[in-house]
């Protein structure tokens, strides 16, 4: 069976990934869902028929096989605030440095990604670095 994630649908409920709490503030990962076929009888006759029939048409239905992870608001922000405060202190020596922090600034980035943060300073920084990142790349450095 082939495993979706679906956007039709609201991110069910789930415990935090950092305090265990019951969330779906902020979807880290989607829940993943497998589709099933199964049939409906959608008209049948009536039981003082001579001759019995039934109309049956096929459905897709969705099975929900893997939880979301998911972060309540509050320990979003504390990790968004903990994020922007080693992004800043760091910024630096990755810009000045960049072939030998470049580990370290992928991982950045893709925690960024990951978590989705709001800080537009952070954002900027990252792209900066992202961009930096790039040009030494090309120039071979």
């Amino acid at each position: 069976m082939r495993r979706v994630t679906r956007d039709d649908v609201s991110t069910p409920y789930s415990t935090c990934k950092k305090c265990g709490c019951k969330t779906r503030s902020h979807e880290l990962e989607a829940a993943e869902y497998e589709i099933f076929v199964e049939e409906v009888i959608i008209g049948s006759s009536d039981t003082y028929a001579a001759k019995r029939w039934e109309e049956v048409d096929e459905i897709e239905k969705y099975e929900r096989v893997t939880e979301p992870v998911v972060m309540c608001h509050k320990c979003w922000l504390q990790v968004q605030a903990s994020f922007v405060k080693m992004v800043k202190k760091n910024f630096d020596n990755w810009n000045e440095n960049i072939s030998s922090n470049v580990a370290a600034v992928k991982k950045a980035i893709n925690t960024q990604v990951y978590y989705d943060f709001e800080d537009g300073e952070t954002i900027g920084s990252l792209k900066t670095l992202a961009k930096t990142l790039k040009e030494a790349s090309l120039d071979g450095r």
